[in-house]
């Protein structure tokens, strides 16, 4: 009776996970788009930012996936991306309530599909066939906008879906013209270093960075005098901005208060600055040259932001090599390490910022740096920062001709990191708390409109373009060959800034690549054994070899035979040689057997382990039925 009772609950059991496995496979057409995303960072679900755009979509707009499937079908990396990819575009379509449709299309080769790719612009690579790989995206909208993603490298997979959102913010505005951006500095971004006298004259040039702006969108200096922000203005910049009136900070109060964004830039050292200045005889500055610092210190008080325009930061790890030159009539000083100017590395940049994401190294010089204060309302969220082994001193000891090798041995690394540049997002008060100037009119915020987005970087040095960029001439046309990513840094922070809110929220996100990190530590183990182990061998094998070529001419001149105690010590060592080089390729096939047992492991163990748990519920269960029913 027992034994046909087990039978029974085996044989449940058995029907059970048929059961499960018919309902799975019926289940999986219909519920193709229906999941619970239980991965690292939810990367197939979209933040709140991309949802609230999504859902005020008011043009119908379609999305066409270009992927050929066919000829990428040898790259299983590019077709599990691909596929993600995919997934995320079908949660944007089914987030949007209808206004946005999605299609894939697999342009083949030859194919009217392929010649639309190519109408709309998208990039081909070459597959293993000599088949062309198409993976880009097409945006449409019902006003005959387009935007076109040529390529989705899976390198920007941890910006997936700003890049996604900001597609989509695009084609869902009917405003078409360009954002606007208001600058107020004293620097002569718009002329050179030359000025606008130089600039008339054909001598002088717009900063990189300026005509980069100028590209994307409507750019607008505010002379030192302005009474009020534009109201177009979608992005306010403050780039080493003059000493500026009662009357200019209340504009700008109030248009960080009502919601507008900003990026500034103040130093404690300006090179561009000092570059301006003429001095005398003497070496010192004449008056009416630009002021190597600059500070706000009105509105920093109001935001609990503390900035000494004083100090500069020294960093011994990320110091620029520079050629520091010499004294008039002194032998040149060469290459050195010059601690106040810092190429501040990838392992220093935030990485979760849609604006320093994909940044590897930026330039900096002289900068100083910021901290909050204990009653500040804000969060100051690092973008870059400084090494452990950075340090303070006074902005004095870099001006002038200042000396490395002093700078260096002052340099007392106190271990924390200094943040140079961060992000400032939380509510805050009006720094005006009596009112508006008289000059000023319209209404009196006395607290921001919900939470401020405003950039703080403690240099303004990085927008110079030898601190970034080499500019050649090339038949007339100006080409810029990046050594940093300074400009990259400027731009993204204005596209982000200056776009909606969604974009604004967005972070970089994970990957879906996951790196299997027991079976990684044990590659590199086996790595270093090997390699250990093989160093060993061959020194024993180039051992015995050198032996053996050495007894072979020991041979006494003109003897043809040799003794049989040496004939022995040749065997001996023709064999130590045999079993040596077996060895070696014995540890050559063994490198991997522990990673590929490994590896079989959870493949078998994902294969076996939920159909052996459902087994054993499903007998447990039908056990206890049996048992109650005796009972």
């Amino acid at each position: 009776m027992a034994g046909k009772s087990i039978k029974t609950s085996w044989a449940l059991a058995a029907i059970a996970v048929f059961f499960i496995s018919v309902i799975a496979l019926i289940s999986t057409p219909l519920l193709s788009r229906a999941r619970v995303d239980l991965t690292d960072g939810g990367l197939y679900s979209l933040s709140d930012g991309s949802k609230s755009l999504l859902s005020d979509v008011s043009l119908p707009i379609t999305l066409r996936l270009y992927f050929s499937e066919t000829a990428a079908a040898g790259f299983p990396t590019l077709q599990a991306y691909a596929q993600r990819v995919e997934d995320l575009l079908y949660e944007y379509a089914a987030q949007s309530g209808g206004k946005i449709s999605f299609k894939v299309i697999d342009p083949e080769p030859f194919s009217e599909a392929e010649d639309e790719a190519v109408a709309f612009g998208l990039e081909g690579v070459r597959g293993q066939g000599g088949d062309t790989i198409y993976f880009g995206l097409v945006g449409t909208n019902a006003a005959d906008g387009a935007e076109v993603v040529p390529f989705l490298a899976q390198q920007r997979e941890a910006l997936l879906e700003y890049d996604l959102t900001q597609l989509v913010s695009k084609l869902a505005s009917t405003d078409s013209d360009a954002q606007n951006i208001a600058i107020i500095t004293e620097l002569p971004l718009q002329f050179g270093l030359g000025g606008p006298m130089a600039a008339a004259q054909g001598r002088a040039q717009p900063y990189v960075i300026y005509d980069q702006l100028r590209e994307g969108f409507d750019i607008q200096v505010l002379d030192a005098q302005f009474t009020e922000i534009p109201g177009e203005t979608d992005l306010l910049i403050l780039a080493h901005a003059p000493s500026l009136g009662e009357t200019q900070l209340y504009a700008v109060d109030q248009f960080i208060l009502a919601g507008g964004n900003a990026l500034i830039f103040v130093d404690p050292h300006s090179e561009i600055a000092a570059a301006t200045q003429q001095r005398d005889q003497f070496g010192m500055p004449r008056p009416g040259g630009v002021p190597p610092q600059s500070d706000l210190p009105t509105l920093f008080e109001a935001w609990g932001l503390a900035y000494d325009p004083s100090l500069v930061v020294l960093d011994l790890d990320q110091a620029q090599r520079v050629n520091m030159g010499g004294a008039p009539g002194a032998p040149s000083r060469g290459i050195v390490d010059y601690v106040a100017w810092l190429a501040v590395r990838e392992i220093n940049i935030q990485d979760d910022d849609i604006v320093t994401g994909e940044l590897e190294q930026i330039n900096l010089a002289a900068a100083g740096h910021l901290t909050l204060k204990e009653d500040s309302p804000l969060t100051l969220t690092p973008l870059i920062q400084s090494s452990e082994l950075a340090g303070i001193t006074n902005a004095t000891e870099v001006s002038g001709a200042p000396d490395p090798d002093a700078l260096i041995r002052g340099l007392l690394p106190t271990g924390e990191r200094y943040v140079l540049s961060g992000r400032l997002r939380g509510a805050v008060k009006t720094a005006f708390p009596n009112g508006a100037p008289a000059e000023s009119e319209g209404e009196h915020l006395t607290k921001s409109q919900g939470d401020i987005n405003v950039i703080v970087t403690a240099d303004s040095d990085l927008l110079a373009d030898n601190f970034w960029a080499q500019v050649q001439d090339l038949f007339g046309q100006r080409v810029v060959l990046p050594t940093a990513d300074n400009g990259r840094f400027i731009l993204n922070a204005a596209e982000n800034m200056a776009g909606s809110d969604a974009l604004i929220g967005l972070r970089s996100r994970g990957t879906s690549a996951r790196p299997f990190k027991v079976i990684d530590r044990l590659r590199r183990n086996a790595e270093r054994d090997f390699a250990t182990r093989q160093q060993i061998l061959q020194q024993n094998l180039a051992a015995t070899e050198r032996r053996l070529a050495e007894l072979e001419a020991e041979t006494p001149e003109g003897e043809v035979l040799i003794s049989d105690a040496q004939l022995a010590e040749i065997d001996r060592f023709r064999n130590d040689l045999v079993n040596t080089r077996k060895e070696l390729r014995a540890v050559q096939r063994s490198l991997n057997v522990g990673i590929e047992r490994l590896q079989q492991g959870l493949t078998w163990l994902n294969i076996l382990l939920v159909p052996s748990i459902l087994l054993v519920i499903a007998g447990f269960v039908a056990l206890r039925r049996r048992a109650r029913r005796r009972a």
